[in-house]
């Protein structure tokens, strides 16, 4: 019975060519051998070897000639690879100038880099094909988990050549907001003014499907669960399921609304502005009113009373400033910036 983890040949053969001109045993403008005498050295068929050599030349690292061979590339390309849906950020270029929407950090990016200096590759073809990065000399990414970029490293073999925007991942170069921290402050803001709040719960969705990231959700959720143990808050995380307001808004019913015993006011915290519309249709059904029985803060919420009619506590991101360090730190080395953030609509700035 074969063996399900065995790696294939064709892949055995990438990986002991990139091995031999990563520690220089194939300097850059090598000449390979001939197929012939390469199906003798690895001892396998044509079509392993094409199959091999075309993986090689696709991902960079081979470049072909008709007429004079197989070289070894001269290495990275001295260009960007921004991975992004770059028809999504053009179709927003109306919230270019806003600083705290998430559109601006990648329009920013392209009005002031170089056309000739970077290259757009879509998360969903890098995913399928992570090889492609292999050519770029900096890679800026921000919308992948923490296990899809995992992968993506091992298939480039240097993680120096990331710079992940809003993201945080291990031993690896970023630029962007400290969300645990952030989530914190949030959270401070309404404990330190309601200690005589009944019930404090954090809103999550396990499941939720192009809803900003799981990690940076899970930061957020520390940033609110260190919040409460600093001042010995009893807490609950709410679980919500995406595309079920009337479920939603029946949980916070339960958790929020019928299981308090006073007048004491109610403090939610959200990881996103998503869950605003849960919210306002738990208070409409209660006859609750915000900052008053229920305060409640989240994410990214900046325009919330031109679009909900409500000035929502919201940690404001700066995404205009994570893309002007980017550019600014692009080349180099062990960049670990976190960007500083806003709290705005706070129910207690006039006083």
């Amino acid at each position: 019975m074969p063996n399900p983890c065995r790696i294939p040949k064709y892949r055995e053969i990438i990986n002991r060519i990139r091995t031999d001109i990563a520690e220089g045993v194939l300097p850059p403008g090598t000449r390979l051998p001939v197929r012939e005498e390469l199906i003798t050295q690895y001892q396998v068929t044509r079509t392993t070897i094409d199959r091999a050599l075309s993986e090689l030349i696709r991902s960079g690292d081979l470049v072909a000639s008709r007429r004079n061979g197989t070289f070894v590339a001269n290495g990275p390309e001295e260009k960007i690879a921004i991975v992004t849906w770059k028809e999504s950020v053009l179709h927003h270029r109306a919230l270019w100038g806003e600083t705290g929407n998430f559109f601006s950090m990648y329009g920013r990016l392209f009005e002031q880099l170089d056309a000739s200096l970077y290259e757009v590759i879509s998360p969903d073809r890098v995913l399928k094909s992570p090889d492609l990065l292999r050519r770029f000399r900096r890679i800026l990414i921000n919308s992948v988990s923490a296990e899809e970029f995992e992968d993506l490293a091992m298939a480039v073999g240097d993680r120096s050549r990331f710079l992940l925007l809003n993201r945080e991942f291990p031993d690896c170069d970023f630029i962007g907001t400290d969300h645990r921290q952030a989530a914190f402050d949030l959270t401070e803001l309404f404990l330190s003014r309601l200690p005589h709040a009944e019930t404090v719960v954090f809103l999550d969705m396990p499941g939720a499907r192009n809803l900003s990231s799981r990690d940076l959700w899970d930061m957020r959720r520390q940033g609110f669960v260190d919040a409460c143990e600093k001042y010995r808050r009893f807490y609950r995380i709410l679980c919500f399921r995406q595309d079920c307001f009337e479920e939603n808004v029946a949980l916070l019913k339960q958790y929020v609304g019928e299981n308090r015993t006073t007048e004491a006011p109610g403090v939610v915290i959200s990881p996103t502005r998503a869950m605003m519309g849960c919210v306002l249709g738990f208070l409409f059904a209660t006859g609750g009113r915000l900052n008053r029985e229920i305060f409640y803060g989240d994410f990214d919420n900046d325009r919330s009373l031109l679009d909900y009619g409500q000035p929502i506590p919201s940690v404001v991101q700066n995404f205009s400033g994570i893309a002007d360090l980017a550019i600014q730190h692009w080349q180099e080395q062990g960049v670990r910036i976190h960007v500083p953030y806003s709290i705005v609509h706070s129910p207690w700035a006039e006083q």
